[in-house]
């Protein structure tokens, strides 16, 4: 592992302090490429009323999952600086809820797992700084993002023993990342924050667990290595 990480480190500094490479890159108005993240996640709880008065139900929390990620990018140049650019691609996760119940003089937990399969659409400024070194560059983006989770519970019927979520999500997306250009393509390395606009969250009237919640918005952590031509 060591021995592999050195030689990237190799790689990059050799293209990083070398001539300028990819010299067409930044006359390109569109870009094209492919992106695999890995992703990190959990659910925003906001509690309802019924919590304070639920002696069953003490607290839920929503631990952080893993997950992955693979995108195509479509980047579209609107001047030295400014690109639009979008990431759609396929999202796989887990959502979990963890009660912690009483029953009589003990606590128990009990643990919800939410399949998450979903189509993203994100859509976005890219804010980059000029070359450093001939194959260096920084960049800031910012944006938004629709997706559609396929595995979303919340149409299936006689369900009331399940807590259910919304198939439509809308969130907000901050990050940061690298350039470094090599002679035939662009590798980037990429951190993002994304945090749901939407409540996720389908009552489930005859459920306690889901009665104990009025909002659920995803918050999710991306690191994600792209290659762009």
């Amino acid at each position: 592992m060591r021995t592999l990480f050195a030689f990237a480190l190799l790689c990059i500094s050799s293209t990083v302090f070398g001539q300028m490479n990819n010299r067409n890159y930044d006359f390109k108005k569109f870009h094209f490429g492919i992106s695999a993240a890995y992703t990190h996640s959990n659910l925003q709880i906001t509690h309802s009323e019924d919590f304070i008065n639920n002696p069953e139900i003490l607290s839920v929390i929503s631990p952080r999952t893993p997950g992955f990620s693979l995108n195509g990018i479509v980047n579209y140049k609107i001047n030295r600086h400014l690109s639009l650019r979008s990431t759609p691609g396929m999202k796989f996760s887990e959502r979990r809820l963890t009660y912690n119940l009483f029953r009589k003089d003990y606590n128990v937990e009990e643990e919800v797992r939410l399949e998450s399969i979903s189509f993203g659409l994100p859509l976005g400024l890219k804010f980059q700084s000029d070359r450093f070194y001939n194959n260096f560059r920084f960049y800031v983006l910012a944006g938004g993002e629709a997706s559609y989770d396929f595995a979303s519970n919340s149409t299936k019927r006689k369900a009331e023993d399940i807590v259910k979520l919304k198939p439509w999500e809308f969130s907000a997306n901050l990050g940061f990342g690298f350039n470094f250009y090599f002679p035939m393509f662009t590798f980037s390395p990429e951190i993002k924050l994304q945090h749901g606009l939407n409540n996720l969250h389908a009552p489930n009237p005859g459920l306690n667990q889901s009665n104990v919640i009025d909002k659920l918005k995803s918050r999710m952590f991306v690191i994600s290595l792209q290659v762009e031509g």
